[in-house]
């Protein structure tokens, strides 16, 4: 994991010298690693203003602390330690800036050691995904795309075809709407009903009696006599054959 550290300023510094204040500046390391890294100092102030940013690899963010000593610059003599203080790692929100202020614990006979602003933010490196590259920002527009040019197609004499025949219209078959669910059916149409005249009520037809029939009386007619019967009864001579007696009233 990735730990990095941005010195920002300090307030409330103790004096130092007589004639002068104090020349402070920071030293800070990792309490698994031995590597110190120092901002610059800051002449003749108690307020300095660092601004400066540091980069540290932890292995056990559970375990390892940010060692910090604010110490006063000497030219002559040794450098002397004005306040110190132990960070843990863990108490530091992971993936994010955190601008934080901490009171300095005093190592010298003083009442107070000081304030500092940092801004400490712990990255895992393991879990990271490598960062998308972009292409350079240039203020200037892109080259012109080549345009691709197309040529007109071939001339083509035009070709008499026999005049399209005329289309039948077609008639689409459209079934009755039904009413949707939960609708009652549209009400149809009043309907008017005309009552015809009646006809005057008549009797029934009056039909004539037959007439009568005269009363038939059975009359016996009275055959007329054959001669030829008669003939053969007396025995006399019969007529010929195919001889009409009707026709001979007179012979006979």
């Amino acid at each position: 994991m990735k730990v990095t550290v941005v010195a920002i300023q300090a307030t409330d510094i103790p004096k130092m010298g007589f004639l002068s204040k104090t020349d402070p500046y920071l030293v800070m390391k990792i309490s698994s690693d031995a590597a110190e890294y120092r901002t610059k100092y800051c002449d003749d102030t108690l307020a300095p203003v660092w601004n400066q940013r540091f980069d540290f690899n932890i292995i056990n963010l559970g375990a390892d602390y940010l060692i910090i000593q604010l110490k006063d610059w000497n030219t002559v003599d040794q450098h002397k330690i004005i306040s110190r203080l132990e960070v843990p790692l863990r108490t530091i929100p992971v993936g994010r800036m955190n601008d934080m202020w901490f009171d300095m614990i005093p190592c010298i006979d003083k009442p107070k050691g000081g304030k500092i602003r940092l801004l400490i933010e712990i990255t895992d490196t393991y879990n990271q995904r490598p960062p998308v590259q972009r292409p350079p920002f240039n203020n200037q527009p892109p080259p012109p795309q080549p345009q691709p040019v197309y040529a007109p197609p071939p001339f083509r004499p035009p070709m008499n075809f026999p005049p399209p025949s005329p289309q039948q219209v077609q008639y689409a078959y459209f079934p009755p709407q039904r009413p949707e669910y939960g609708q009652y059916p549209p009400m149809p149409p009043p309907m008017f009903v005309v009552q015809a005249p009646m006809a005057p009520q008549m009797g029934p037809p009056v039909m004539p009696s037959p007439r009568p029939m005269p009363p038939q009386m059975n009359q016996y007619v009275r055959p007329e006599p054959n001669p030829y019967a008669m003939q053969a009864e007396a025995g006399q001579n019969a007529p010929p054959k195919n001889f009409a007696w009707f026709n001979h009233p007179g012979q006979y």
